[in-house]
């Protein structure tokens, strides 16, 4: 019987590091104020205690703070604690700052409550996991387990294994399938060792050799799997009540995500350029929604100065539709404040050949489209500044509240540059587009080909995480209040 990991792999460290969180909270408290329980004191004392919960989880869930915790070394395991901590104080700050009880709550209380989070986090996760290890190393509660490969898969390859198991299971030994390897065995050639690790047997003889041995589970790691599994070997270790993991290809050229999951009765794999967790699903929606009603609000005052500036330019409607591309080939309109005269898309056409661009993007320049550009397009006016100023985006909010754009993501294209996309362009709308992106903070006028700006989005897609998505937000705002990379 195997025991499958819970709904949470971590729960226990998220567990353990709220308590020493809000441990740490109390005795700050009590080192500024002298009085044992924050709740004797403001309210907003108390509210901060529930906060330190949820910002503890936004770090770590988030944030991917316990990531291969129980691999970490002492210096990885420091930094994920710095990391940790200064998401937790920076929410406390901003929640003050926002709320303004910063008046009513002691500076001193976060300052202390921040050093001890570091102290004492950081020596909760090494005696944690130290204990973890010790278990998993001694008495039953020790997992012992072979490994099944073949000389096919590289040694590095059967290294990183190693490492990855590395404190939750023991690997005794391994068994090579191959036919040398065999004559080696019969010739009792008995202590052979591979990749660091001892050959128990050759594979055809591993039912018989572990039918007395303690051996918990079997990792198989092969070339071709289905070899082994038409010799009826690894049906005989699954009848023997030996737990088989089949390790899948890392190694693939487009570094895919590879998850086993069940619909109904029917067990798939299931291959994708990326697989998020529901918590991350649900923490980059929470933050579109925010996001979004901020923007909305901007947006609202924003069409009270700008719009009748659009009007007297060139009469007619203050936002602009057009149809854009969405996640994986949807259709939806796509908002902004208009920055080009009516026109604008039928000119297109005669301006092509001095696109800007290389592939499938159009940019350029002197744009005589642009709102008080003049004919040769050299002139500023107000078409200029709503784009220079990226102002043009803002009614892109409603799209974002309406779920068909996300604050970061990958740049809509229109549905004249999507008929034209080859197979690997499409990957780069394999998520929701975004309002801003990698490409955006990346001196989008300094991009000039098509096919960088594929690259830049599929590293987007590939290293995804919520802090890459803040990371991205900020340096947009910064961009932006710089009008770098806007033309």
């Amino acid at each position: 019987m195997y025991e499958k990991p819970g709904l949470y792999k971590h729960w226990d460290f998220t567990l353990l590091d709220m308590l020493v969180l809000e441990a740490c909270y109390f005795l700050a408290y009590y080192i500024r104020h002298r009085r044992t329980l924050p709740f004797s004191g403001s309210s907003s004392y108390t509210v901060m205690v529930l906060l330190i919960i949820i910002l503890s989880l936004v770090s770590g869930i988030g944030f991917h703070n316990y990531k291969q915790i129980l691999q970490r070394g002492y210096f990885k395991e420091f930094t994920a604690v710095v990391q940790h901590t200064v998401i937790v104080t920076a929410g406390l700050v901003l929640y003050l700052f926002i709320t303004k009880d910063s008046s009513e709550i002691s500076r001193l209380v976060v300052g202390y409550f921040s050093l001890l989070s570091l102290l004492f986090l950081y020596l909760e996760r090494i005696l944690y996991k130290g204990f973890l290890r010790r278990r998993n190393t001694r008495g039953y509660s020790r997992r012992n387990a072979i490994l099944i490969t073949d000389l096919g898969i590289s040694k590095d390859r059967i290294e990183k294994l190693r490492v990855d198991l590395s404190g939750i299971v023991d690997l005794e030994g391994l068994a090579i399938a191959d036919d040398d390897r065999r004559q080696l065995y019969e010739k009792r050639q008995e202590d052979i060792s591979y990749c660091g690790l001892k050959e128990i047997c050759s594979l055809e003889d591993l039912p018989d050799t572990i039918r007395n041995r303690w051996v918990d589970e079997a990792f198989i790691l092969m070339t071709d799997r289905e070899d082994a599994a038409s010799s009826g070997i690894l049906h005989e270790l699954s009848t023997m009540g030996i737990t088989l993991h089949f390790v899948l290809n890392t190694e693939d050229p487009y570094h895919t995500d590879k998850v086993v999951e069940k619909m109904g009765d029917t067990i798939l794999l299931t291959e994708s350029i990326r697989s998020i967790t529901f918590a991350q699903a649900m923490t980059k929606r929470v933050m579109d929604i925010i996001g979004s009603l901020v923007g909305l609000a901007i947006t609202g005052i924003l069409t009270i100065i700008i719009g009748p500036m659009i009007y007297v330019a060139d009469p007619g409607p203050i936002f602009y539709k057009q149809k854009r591309i969405g996640r994986n080939g949807r259709i939806f309109n796509m908002y902004k404040f208009r920055s080009m005269y009516r026109d604008a898309d039928a000119r297109k056409k005669e301006l092509m050949q001095k696109n800007e661009m290389s592939g499938l993007m159009f940019k350029m320049k002197d744009d005589p489209r642009i709102l008080g550009s003049g004919p040769d397009g050299t002139k500023h006016g107000i078409g200029w500044f709503i784009r220079t100023t990226s102002i043009d985006e803002f009614p892109q909010f409603l799209n974002v509240l309406l779920g068909q754009l996300s604050l970061v993501g990958t740049r809509p294209p229109t549905v004249d540059e999507w008929n034209k996309y080859e197979s690997h362009h499409r990957a780069r709308m394999a998520v929701k587009p975004g309002i801003t992106g990698l490409w955006q903070v990346s001196g989008r006028s300094n991009v000039t080909d098509f096919e960088d700006v594929v690259k830049l989005d599929l590293e987007y897609i590939s290293n995804f995480s919520i802090a890459e998505d803040i990371r991205i937000i900020f340096k947009t705002i910064k961009v932006v209040m710089k009008h770098e990379g806007a033309e």
